[in-house]
């Protein structure tokens, strides 16, 4: 069996149990364990635990073990629930990165579980002709079995919310691209006909060898004027594009 650890990020520890009848040893890699539950069942004689058999008392183990992982994969819950809320808001900053490796674990976690349902089904059905278990026990663990299944369903649940939130950011980033992209747009079009209007003027055309050749160069508001008609094509645009709901377009 494996049990989680929650530390900066979730590691896994490999814990064998050594079973006999009278006789349960556990060997774990590192100091700390999920089974205070049963040590305190058993201080405190509650239940039958102290009263059943050494099968009843691995299958307490076995169960401890496995739910262990729920409070593990109700956090990972929580912290999706609260990327969507960053990117939803904006502030999404390396969220992206932060689900990939979300997933990743989840699916070392799906692994683990899928091993374990299915070695804790070989025993509730006698595959490997196990005799240590009592037929009741076994009843048991079907109920650790059953845990193995909700895990494995909450993590697939979880797996889709990743896939979600990333394609979540990534349409909110898209949009957010297609605004700026349309702002600029904008912009730029606005520009297009003063800088034309600046670059005729700038040609500077005699109007001593033709009326039509540039009079507002002898003008007293010449320069003024040709100020006031980029104005107030820029103005015109902009009102324009606002008709036609291009400001603050959010859809």
């Amino acid at each position: 069996m494996r049990i989680p650890h929650q530390r900066d990020r979730v590691l896994t520890e490999q814990i064998s149990v050594f079973a006999s009848p009278g006789l349960v040893i556990t060997f774990q890699e590192t100091p700390g364990d999920c089974f205070d539950p049963v040590r305190e069942r058993i201080r405190s004689n509650r239940g039958r635990i102290r009263t059943s058999n050494s099968d009843y008392l691995t299958y307490s183990l076995l169960d401890a073990c496995i739910d262990s992982w729920f409070p593990i994969i109700e956090e990972f819950g929580v912290q999706f629930d609260e990327m969507d809320s960053l990117i939803t808001s904006g502030h999404s900053g390396k969220v992206v990165g932060q689900i990939h490796a979300m997933r990743h674990e989840l699916n070392a976690f799906r692994r683990t579980m899928l091993r374990q349902r299915e070695a804790i089904g070989s025993i509730v059905r006698g595959d490997d002709d196990f005799e240590f278990f009592s037929d009741e026990t076994r009843l048991y663990l079907r109920d650790c079995q059953d845990h193995t299944g909700q895990l494995i369903h909450a993590i697939d649940s979880l797996r889709e919310m990743s896939a979600d939130l990333r394609e979540f950011h990534h349409s909110l980033a898209a949009e957010r691209s297609n605004e700026t992209a349309q702002f600029l747009t904008v912009i730029a079009t606005i520009f297009i006909p003063l800088s034309f209007i600046a670059s005729v003027y700038g040609m500077n055309f005699n109007s001593r060898v033709s009326p039509w050749n540039m009079p507002e160069l002898d003008w007293f508001l010449g320069y003024p004027f040709a100020l006031g008609m980029m104005a107030a094509v820029a103005t015109l645009m902009m009102f324009y594009f606002w008709r036609k709901g291009w400001f603050g377009r959010h859809s």
